[in-house]
Formats: C-alpha cells, sequence, structure tokens
C-alpha cells in the first residue's frame, strides 16, 4: 500500500507567515509607547487604557486618545506647505472712481519684466476698453496681455504699451499693497516662516506711511508655520501690553505664552483679518488672537479647527510615534482644536484654497475683500461677540 502525503496548502501557509511577521514586525512596545504618552502628551491619559487600546487595536486604537497619533518612519518629516498659485503675469488690478490701476506688480514677475509698476493706470487690456467684458475676460487669465496705461510723471502723463506673457511666477509668502481711496493696507501673509514678522512690519510702516489707516490680513490658505513669527506680529497690534498668544501643554518644556511688552507700533491701524477653512495652526489662532487684542473683525470662512503641534518620538527601530505634546491659543484660551473660529462675517469661500491661482483681477472679484473694505470704512456695522466658537 502506497501511503500518500498530506495535500499541503503552501500558499496559505505562506500567507499565515507573513501575517504572523507583519505582526511582530509592527507590535509596538507597550512600555516606550506609555513612557512617551506620561512624558511628553498634551494632556493626561490613563495608562491601564493605553494599554487595553494597544493590546486590541494597536497603533490604530491610539487615535481614540489622540487623533493624530501614529507610527511613521522616525526620520520622516513634517512639513507645512504653503499655496502656490499656478502660472500668472505677477500683478494685480483694483478699481476706484471709474478707473483700473495696478496696485502691485510683484518684483521678478512678467508683468515687472515688461516695465509696468504699481499705480500705473490701465487704459486697454488686448485693445480692450477698461470695463469692458474683453478687458475683465483678459484679466482673469489670458495668458498673453498687450497693456496700454497711463503713468504719472514728474513732467506729466506718459503713456507706455507692454507685452506680458504669464510665466511660472509665485507671489512672496508676504506681500502688501496699498489702495488709497480707502487708506487701506492689504497684507498677505501666506505662511509664517522665518522673518515673516520683520517683513510683514516693514511692509505695514512703509504703506502707513502712505497714509494708510486701516489694514486687511489676509490669512485665507494659512496653514500656519511658526507661532514665534505669528507672536511676534501680533505684538505690533497689542492695544495695551499683556498676553497675544499661548503654547499650551501640561509639560512646562513645550508651554509658554507670547506677551506685548507695551502697546504695539501699529495698534492705532483699524484691522480686519480674512480666513477660510484651509486657515490652520498659528494662522487660525492670529486672527482670534488679533481679534481679542485688536478689535479685528474676522471675515470670510470658518477656519480649520487644528491647533495641534505634534512631535515624532524615536521607538528604536526605525519607527517613530507621532503624537500631540501643545496647542496653540489666544490670550482667553479658547480651545479651537476642531470647533474652529467663526467668522464674524460669514463671505462664501471658494472651493479650493485661497491664491490657487493669481489672475489679475484676483482683488476685483474677491467678495470678502470688499467686505472688509466695507467694514474698515464704517460702511458696514460688525458683531464681534461671538466666542468664535
Amino acid at each position: 500500500m502506497v501511503k500518500r502525503r498530506p495535500v499541503v496548502d503552501r500558499p496559505a501557509i505562506l500567507a499565515a507567515v507573513f501575517i504572523l511577521l507583519a505582526a511582530c514586525a509592527y507590535k509596538l512596545p507597550e512600555a516606550q509607547v506609555l513612557k512617551i504618552f506620561e512624558r511628553h502628551s498634551y494632556k493626561e491619559h490613563d495608562p491601564e487604557l493605553l494599554k487595553s487600546l494597544l493590546r486590541e487595536k494597536g497603533a490604530a486604537g491610539l487615535k481614540s486618545e489622540d487623533r493624530y497619533a501614529q507610527v511613521v518612519s522616525s526620520a520622516r518629516q513634517v512639513r507645512i506647505s504653503q499655496v502656490r498659485p499656478g502660472p500668472s503675469a505677477g500683478m494685480l488690478v483694483g478699481a476706484r472712481g471709474g478707473g483700473y490701476y495696478l496696485l502691485r506688480v510683484f518684483k521678478g514677475s512678467p508683468a515687472e519684466a515688461a516695465g509696468l509698476r504699481d499705480g500705473d493706470r490701465l487704459l486697454a487690456v488686448n485693445s480692450a476698453a477698461p470695463g469692458s467684458a474683453g478687458f475683465l475676460g483678459a484679466l482673469s487669465g489670458a495668458p498673453d496681455l498687450k497693456i496700454r496705461a497711463a503713468r504719472a510723471t514728474r513732467n506729466g502723463i506718459s503713456e507706455l504699451e507692454a507685452e506680458v506673457k504669464s510665466g511660472e511666477f509665485s507671489p512672496p509668502p508676504v506681500f502688501g499693497l496699498y489702495e488709497p481711496v480707502t487708506r487701506t493696507a492689504f497684507v498677505r501673509i501666506g505662511l509664517f516662516v522665518e522673518n515673516s514678522a520683520a517683513v510683514a512690519a516693514a511692509g505695514i510702516a512703509a504703506l502707513e506711511k502712505f497714509g494708510a489707516r486701516n489694514i486687511i490680513i489676509d490669512l485665507r490658505g494659512n496653514k500656519g508655520g511658526s507661532p514665534f513669527e505669528a507672536a511676534a506680529l501680533l505684538k505690533l497690534f497689542a492695544a495695551k501690553p499683556g498676553p497675544v498668544m499661548a503654547v499650551n501643554s501640561r509639560h512646562k518644556g513645550y508651554s509658554e505664552v507670547f506677551e506685548a511688552a507695551a502697546r504695539g507700533r501699529f495698534a492705532g491701524l483699524r484691522a480686519a483679518v480674512l480666513t477660510d477653512r484651509y486657515t490652520a495652526m498659528a494662522g487660525e489662532v492670529f486672527a482670534a488672537s488679533l481679534k481679542e487684542i485688536a478689535g479685528a473683525a474676522v471675515i470670510g470662512g470658518k477656519t480649520a479647527g487644528n491647533v495641534s503641534i505634534q512631535r515624532t518620538f524615536s521607538l528604536g527601530d526605525g519607527r517613530g510615534l507621532r503624537l500631540t505634546v501643545a496647542r496653540i491659543a489666544p490670550p482667553s484660551g479658547t480651545d479651537l482644536e476642531e470647533a474652529g473660529l467663526a467668522p464674524d462675517i460669514p463671505v462664501e469661500t471658494a472651493a479650493g484654497p485661497a491664491w490657487a491661482s493669481l489672475p489679475a483681477d484676483a482683488l476685483i472679484k474677491d467678495a470678502a475683500c470688499q467686505r472688509a473694505l466695507e467694514i474698515l470704512s464704517g460702511k458696514t456695522a460688525v458683531d464681534k461677540s461671538s466666542n468664535g466658537s
């Protein structure tokens, strides 16, 4: 009698082996995870609950305690990107007194290379008269522009012609312009990068010399960046000495309160701040703080509700545990996490991030900016009694 060997389902065995190896490879060191939570987590956690979550669900279980908790490569760096627009001519047009003017021509842009300057009055674009459908259509994104403009000089008004081809141009993270009719400075802060507070302050001071008495700070699409830079700029708007922003944690090493030592350099400016659902972290806390310390009106959309700071801690095997160590807050201590900051004046915002494109007519058709100008000029009253949640 010939004995038959039992049939072995090798694919099934191999699959089981791989599953077992994967489970072992990704099993978290329980004691080390508990230690990291105890020493670094933003809030206190029950060790027994953490043990239970780890044993039942592994890393996924930790999210019920900290929604940002995850296991990542220990070398992974968290980077905050800013909104970068597509091809642009690098100029912004404003309408006033029945005319259309170049409010801003960016350095290094195709518009500057063509010889255009801030303050030039547009006489025609692609042969279309100012205000016509063809004129506005070309400003909305035509790749090539033939511009006829008038420029005030010491010797009177001179006319010029320029050919502008849209190129791969992106504006700097921080820029400003001046709207003379309403005496308003407009400052766009795309991200609080290194030295952005000093750049913004220098620009605001220059616009103030032009005659600015109001300021619109545009934080739409601002995903945060450095709380130190945000706080440094906030101090300049403080109406009196005191806190302007805080980083809160149960651990002193992660906590910090930023305070203004005196009344801020720009405390006399009437302020409005523009937000949208992409405004996050230091960006949304800046908006809340500016409302609290300077009475700024918040206009646009509700912010992201993401004010938690995370760090990654090595688990010793090429992996790291990322978790929340602190949260950023305005002086009142209001927790914006998940709740976000509600605007005083809601304005419907686009589906994509603001400034995802930079057509020349971006400011002309900007409803939030127009509402801000109305408020700052006293044409519209605003109720700032909301707590922002």
